[in-house]
C-alpha cells in the first residue's frame, strides 16, 4: 500500500457482478394482409398504436413512394404474443427529393 494517502495506489475497488436478467425478449407477432415489398431510405413513424412506412427505394433501385400501414395489436398483457393488419396503397406522384 502507498503511505500517501488520495494517489491511485491508495485505493481499492471490489466489484460485484450478478448475471443479467433479460427484461425484453422479441416475439413474432402474427400479421394480416401483405406487407410492403423490400426497401431501404425510407421513411417510418410510430403514431399511437400504427407504424407508419413511407416511400423508399426498392429491388432494382426503383423509387418507391407508397403508403403503408401496420395496426399493432397488443397482446394487453406482460409478454404474450401481439398482432397486426397491414394497409397500403400507392400515394400519387409526390414530389420526392433525389
Amino acid at each position: 500500500m502507498n503511505d500517501n494517502p488520495g494517489t491511485l495506489n491508495s485505493w481499492k475497488l471490489d466489484i460485484t457482478t450478478t448475471p443479467c436478467v433479460e427484461k425484453h425478449a422479441w416475439s413474432e407477432l402474427t400479421l394480416t394482409g401483405t406487407g410492403p415489398e423490400p426497401r431501404h431510405r425510407h421513411s417510418s413513424v410510430v403514431i399511437n398504436d400504427s407504424l407508419y412506412v413511407w416511400g423508399g427505394v426498392g429491388l432494382g433501385e426503383k423509387k418507391l413512394s407508397d403508403m403503408w400501414r401496420l395496426d399493432y395489436v397488443g397482446s394487453g398483457g406482460s409478454g404474450g404474443e401481439g398482432g397486426g393488419s397491414w394497409t397500403g396503397e400507392r400515394v400519387p406522384e409526390m414530389a420526392t427529393e433525389d
